[in-house]
């Protein structure tokens, strides 16, 4: 006994499993995805999260960098540190901030770099400042050396006058 619809049967039997498959194959896809972009996507996110860190620490370091040499700039125009390692150490550190984000050509990284040059500006005006004090001292010097013979002259001269009109 064969049953009488046994092509239909048949039919719907492989159209069922093809529906199936193709169900499954859907679910497997979205699983499949679901779990492989967030990895990727995760892949991605560590990698920006170290590019930012390491961004913020050559910042930071910067930064560091930059006080420091500001701090030694500072103390640039003043009589005791006309010391030449003083300058060749601020020279350095100039240099080195420089070097920092040369490489780069981006807006920010010109930021930096109008920075450092602000900061040979400030050097090269304190170490103008330095040289110009040394010649007022000079200057100032002479003018008390002045003062003082006008002082003496002035003394003599009233001593003088007194040996004058003093009676014999």
């Amino acid at each position: 006994m064969q049953p009488t619809n046994k092509q239909e049967r048949k039919k719907a039997y492989i159209n069922f499993m093809l529906l199936f498959l193709l169900c499954t194959a859907i679910i497997i896809t979205t699983v499949f995805f679901s779990t492989r972009v967030p990895l990727k996507q995760n892949e991605e996110l560590v990698q920006y999260k170290n590019a930012v860190y390491e961004s913020n620490k050559r910042k930071t370091d910067f930064t560091e960098k930059m006080v420091v040499v500001s701090l030694m700039i500072d103390s640039a125009d003043q009589k005791k540190s006309t010391n030449i390692e003083t300058d060749v150490k601020i020279k350095k550190g100039i240099d080195d901030l420089d070097e920092m984000f040369k490489d780069d050509n981006n807006d920010e990284n010109k930021l930096y770099q109008n920075i450092v040059k602000n900061l040979r500006y400030y050097f090269q005006a304190k170490v103008a400042v330095r040289d110009k004090a040394d010649n007022n001292t000079d200057v100032k010097e002479l003018n008390k050396r002045i003062v003082d013979l006008e002082k003496d002259s002035k003394d003599n001269y009233t001593k003088y006058m007194e040996c004058l009109t003093r009676p014999k």
